[in-house]
């Protein structure tokens, strides 16, 4: 059964009186926690259990101490400290000199949702850093009453590496059974394998490559299919932005204002991409440019003909955050 396609009335009486668990630790996942300990509040309702593998970073206010928390990345300084693809010689010896002041804004940054959010109480802390969630793009949002509803114990965690089903529910890997009368998997969408029964048996073979990736230059051309753009599949931290640029620069390519380059460039560029994402983060599976989407944006304007900078004075450059707005058309 597909939960998202029910209507509300279909959907509450679903959980209503339910024993249900939840796999998975994304925004789907924990979005639907909070919605079945809504439905089961009261004397007669039972706990909705989390069961996961594996915690993920996760922001519930876009603020830290009155700023706003895109100064910490989404400004050119911010990026400015990271490595990046085909950088330059200065670029990669700068990017290593500031290696420790790139650790301790971030960890400063993990710090500071420790101590605002309840990761320790409910053994939710990440194993792995911030910087390495943002450039896989795992990085979401978590709902407003997610911990208020885990207070009031309408809500429980378990961490565990495996789990399998039993007679009564789940049991997790130290052999704790979990009574269910409702197991919903929130463990994502599975877009590779929907791409590829949308294509052709030949255009579907070499979708994929090697590793399991799906190569795409600026996030929107296949080397292999340069007749065809896939938009929406290449993320950001606000994919709705990112697609938007990627719209605007499918326009100008098929306006003809711009060429692609061959075949071999363009797969050197995506293989460039890959390896180089996966050595700063082992989450990266798919097309992600979270920690770099100011760098990322640059290149789709040098391809339309556009000023890549887009503020108006050199401060605001490279200390004011990005936002679409700075990428109206002049």
């Amino acid at each position: 059964m597909d939960y998202a396609r029910l209507d509300e009335k279909s959907a509450y009486e679903l959980i209503k009186g339910k024993r249900v668990v939840v796999i998975g630790y994304q925004k789907s996942a924990l979005d639907f926690a909070v919605e079945c300990a809504e439905a089961n509040r009261g004397e007669d309702g039972h706990p909705c259990t989390v069961v996961f593998r594996r915690a993920h970073w996760g922001l519930i206010s876009y603020e830290l101490y009155g700023l706003p928390i895109q100064l910490f990345y989404n400004t050119r300084f911010a990026q400015f400290l990271l490595e990046r693809p085909a950088q330059g010689f200065l670029q990669s010896v700068l990017s290593r000199l500031f290696r420790p002041l790139r650790w301790a804004i971030f960890r400063f940054f993990e710090l500071y949702l420790c101590w605002k959010l309840p990761l320790r109480k409910y053994g939710v802390v990440p194993d792995q850093s911030f910087v390495e969630e943002l450039s896989a793009c795992t990085v979401s949002t978590y709902h407003g009453d997610l911990f208020s509803r885990a207070d009031e114990g309408s809500i429980l965690f378990r961490k565990s590496p495996n789990w399998g089903f039993s007679s009564k529910g789940v049991v997790l890997n130290d052999g704790t059974e979990v009574e269910a009368d409702l197991v919903v998997f929130g463990t994502g969408f599975d877009a590779e394998k929907k791409l590829k029964s949308l294509l052709p048996g030949p255009f579907a073979g070499v979708l994929e490559d090697s590793a399991g990736i799906i190569p795409l230059y600026r996030g929107l051309i296949h080397p292999h299919i340069p007749h065809m753009a896939i938009l929406g599949y290449s993320e950001s931290l606000s994919n709705v932005y990112s697609s938007e640029m990627r719209s605007r620069w499918l326009s100008h390519f098929l306006s003809s204002k711009f060429v692609l380059p061959s075949m071999k460039e363009m797969l050197t560029d995506t293989d460039n991409h890959y390896k180089h994402w996966k050595r700063i983060s082992p989450f990266y599976w798919k097309s992600c440019h979270g920690a770099f989407h100011i760098w990322d944006n640059d290149n789709l304007c040098r391809d339309m003909g556009w000023n890549p900078m887009r503020k108006k004075n050199w401060f605001y450059e490279f200390f004011a955050p990005y936002s679409n707005l700075d990428y109206r058309e002049m």
